[in-house]
């Protein structure tokens, strides 16, 4: 499931370094930056159930 939150971050952050670029409306940029917010969280998520105590 890592793998895929992981291309799914990259699109994201792709996506949104376009839309910032681009000009697009401030909302559209605020739900792509929650997006990557969302993916960064899950793979944390991920690590952190994966790391040893």
């Amino acid at each position: 499931m890592r793998a895929v939150y992981t291309l799914l971050l990259r699109l994201s952050k792709l996506e949104l370094a376009i839309a910032r670029s681009t000009g697009r409306r401030p909302s559209s940029i605020a739900q792509l930056s929650a997006d990557v917010d969302r993916w960064e969280r899950a793979i944390w998520e991920i690590d952190i159930k994966r790391a040893p105590l």
